[in-house]
């Protein structure tokens, strides 16, 4: 994805403060999150604090990695050791922690969630099963890290996980990779660069349908949505969002499409560039 960091700017100045779920970050804010900090009210969730989230409150047991970020809720899986990098998943020392649900946290929390962020090596699934009450409640944004091999023991993959969530009325609106590895076999080669990976894992942008959004009676709640899909670069979802409303959000948001039609040229460039590059936020657009 590629950001355009001057126009999510002043599109910000009109848009509300957003309530934001992190969940597994490691105090590592980065990309979109990072150009639009200054507007979220932030509450984390970190594996290696007190509170770690699971479905139900319980007692588990904690695979921690010799990486940390790799660390879970779940045991890692043997198997992985054929592909390459990856034997510090496979080093762990195991202790017994205690977990909650996103429910019984969030339970004397008064505001209304806007995004969810979970990346949490495995446990995805349970910690949305755990918040089902908050989700259905305020339907906010959701972003997963997900998996689409069994890196860790009785996981829930990728593609479970966007089904059970269309049934409470989510859909998927963007896709890409998280991970992808290949097989390991520097014992019989001198190099292990040829050839392409497997995708393995899989970021997720989930929320409601465009026709719930639209009908949103509260107003600074449509332009929230609207700045989010924006940020995205699903510019037509976000101006669908809040064409009927009279907001500056609105006028501001149709003289950024304006520029994006004029210099079509210059975009498809760089939507080209960010293919070879990846991730690239583009600080210094120079286009007004």
């Amino acid at each position: 994805m590629l950001f355009y960091k001057k126009d999510i700017i002043k599109l910000s100045q009109y848009v509300k403060n957003l309530n934001y779920l992190d969940i597994g970050s490691r105090n590592n804010i980065s990309g979109w999150v990072k150009i639009i900090e200054n507007k979220l009210n932030i509450i984390k969730f970190d594996e290696d604090e007190d509170k770690i989230l699971f479905d139900k409150e319980n007692f588990k047991k904690f695979y921690l990695t010799e990486n940390p970020v790799q660390s879970s809720l779940f045991k890692p899986k043997l198997n992985q050791i054929r592909y390459e990098n990856n034997e510090s998943r496979l080093n762990y020392k195991i202790l017994d922690v205690k977990v909650n649900s996103l429910d019984n946290e969030l339970k004397d929390y008064d505001r209304q969630i806007d995004l969810i962020k979970i990346d949490t090596q495995g446990s995805e699934y349970e910690i949305l099963k755990g918040g089902m009450t908050i989700i259905k409640k305020d339907m906010p944004y959701i972003f997963l890290e997900t998996w689409s091999e069994e890196y860790y023991e009785g996981i829930t993959l990728f593609d479970e996980i966007i089904t059970k969530m269309r049934e409470i009325g989510y859909e998927l609106y963007l896709l890409d990779t998280a991970a992808s590895r290949r097989v390991d076999l520097k014992s019989i080669f001198k190099k292990n660069n040829f050839g392409g990976n497997k995708m393995t894992g899989f970021n997720l942008f989930l929320g409601p349908s465009l026709e719930y959004l639209i009908n949103e009676n509260d107003i600074d709640r449509k332009v929230k949505r609207a700045f989010v899909l924006f940020i995205h670069n699903l510019i037509s979802y976000s101006y669908k969002i809040v064409e009927n409303e009279n907001v500056d959000f609105k006028y501001q948001l149709k003289k950024i499409i304006n520029k994006r039609i004029k210099f079509k040229f210059y975009y498809d460039f760089m939507i080209l560039f960010n293919y070879i590059t990846r991730y690239k936020v583009l600080e210094n657009h120079t286009l007004t």
